[in-house]
């Protein structure tokens, strides 16, 4: 979408389409893949990895898309993506259900992508966390995007016993 929007006269080679037939495609794809994920939610759900992924490539679109429309709704599923882990975390990482985790994100929760993401959102690094995969985070640090300031007190909240977070779709 970015590079069909930087070259719309573009023609590309692998294609033979302009820039600005791949900027129409793509966005159709996005806004079919959003509507999806808005609907049924992330097919991996709450993963630490696949959440930076597609946290880089949201803010990539919040960043550099022209499309207002475009712009704002990967602004939301950013939103989104800080929220899950802000209610699904818990000692700097999250400790959840999730979908396709690795075994070094169940070891230690605290150095996987979305430790970093809810770090840079909340504003408070962890000085006695591991090292931690930077990820999308590397994209949050240096992006526009803000997150909403409730993120940052939801995943503040006090560490207490028991918590429930129910969701359907």
């Amino acid at each position: 979408y970015v590079a069909g929007q930087l070259y719309p006269a573009r023609q590309f080679s692998k294609t033979g389409k302009s820039g600005a037939w791949h900027m129409e495609h793509a966005r159709a794809s996005l806004l079919s893949w959003m509507s999806i994920r808005a609907r049924a939610g992330f097919s991996e759900w709450l993963s630490p990895g696949y959440y930076g992924e597609d946290f880089a490539a949201l803010l990539n679109l919040v960043d550099f898309a022209r499309d207002e429309h475009i712009r704002s709704l990967a602004a939301r599923f950013c939103d989104l993506i800080l929220l899950d882990i802000a209610l699904h975390s818990f000692d700097g990482g999250l400790r959840c259900s999730m979908g396709r985790p690795y075994s070094s994100m169940l070891k230690e929760p605290r150095t996987t992508t979305a430790a970093a993401m809810l770090m840079l959102a909340t504003g408070e690094p962890d000085p006695d966390a591991p090292a931690v995969d930077a990820g999308g985070a590397v994209f949050q640090a240096v992006s526009t995007y803000k997150a909403p300031a409730i993120i940052a007190c939801l995943a503040r909240r006090p560490k207490i016993g028991r918590a429930s977070c129910r969701e359907r779709v």
